[in-house]
């Protein structure tokens, strides 16, 4: 998973163009300390997360969802768009490691699956648009299986181990221990998320995909909020962006007039 802080590129915006986090693809090791990382420039401020991604390993989302709950941040399934930096803008081309990137929302088919919802749970508002898709199944879990081939040194009568390189490495599917879902039941507690998300999860496999509808959104409280990245920035966009000028009143008319009734 990339994350980025984002500034909007919507012209006519600065010096107040929104800001928020982009979190985009595959949940894996390494994607909570590029959040931490990310969470790091806010300090105080308060921007929300926008989430487009197809889910990833269990245990990171939740150490991610912790983190923005702990932060009191809102979550919304929407993709970023990035755009390409200005030639003069330094930030930007630091290309996300120290700076801002500039960007706009694209909430159109964005989706938010598999372990990216214990990230959206984690949502102090939890924002779906209708164009905006979660998805849940059982999780998949895998025994990694590695063959190493070591190496010794034998100094006299006695042999020391001095490398061990990795020949092959395989990975087994197999069954998913019960304790992960009561450790997933128990998170969604924790983030105020109910039935019938557990069920829908443990019903459909792991394989598949189901996808909440509205109901099931709302029911569970897994959705708070019926809107995407889009609106919600461009609430935020238009405090920022200040209105034309009134338009000046026409001039009088001016050069000889019809004389009305009574008149000469």
């Amino acid at each position: 998973m990339q994350v980025y802080l984002v500034r909007s590129a919507q012209p006519g915006c600065e010096p107040q163009c929104p800001e928020w986090i982009a979190a985009q693809g595959k949940i894996e090791t390494g994607s909570v300390a590029r959040f931490r990382k990310v969470l790091s420039q806010l300090g105080d401020r308060k921007v929300p997360v926008l989430v487009d991604s197809s889910g990833g390993k269990v245990r990171e989302a939740f150490a991610i969802g912790r983190l923005v709950r702990s932060l009191g941040l809102d979550v919304v399934v929407t993709s970023t768009v990035f755009t390409p930096c200005a030639p003069a803008d330094a930030a930007c081309r630091k290309d996300g490691t120290d700076g801002v990137l500039t960007g706009l929302p694209r909430a159109r088919l964005s989706k938010c699956a598999s372990s990216c919802a214990f990230i959206l749970a984690a949502g102090r508002r939890r924002l779906v648009g209708p164009e905006t898709f979660v998805g849940v199944h059982r999780v998949r879990s895998f025994y990694v299986y590695t063959e190493v081939q070591p190496a010794y040194r034998k100094p006299g009568s006695r042999r020391r181990l001095v490398s061990a390189r990795r020949v092959t490495r395989r990975m087994v599917e197999t069954r998913t221990p019960p304790r992960t879902y009561r450790q997933i039941g128990h998170y969604f507690t924790e983030m105020g998320v109910g039935d019938p998300i557990l069920p829908l999860i443990l019903a459909t496999p792991s394989d598949s995909l189901h996808w909440l509808s509205r109901e099931e959104l709302q029911t569970s409280r897994l959705a708070t909020d019926w809107i995407d990245g889009e609106q919600l920035l461009a609430t935020e966009l238009a405090a920022a962006i200040p209105p034309p000028p009134a338009a000046p009143p026409p001039p009088p008319p001016s050069g000889p007039q019809a004389a009305g009734p009574g008149e000469r």
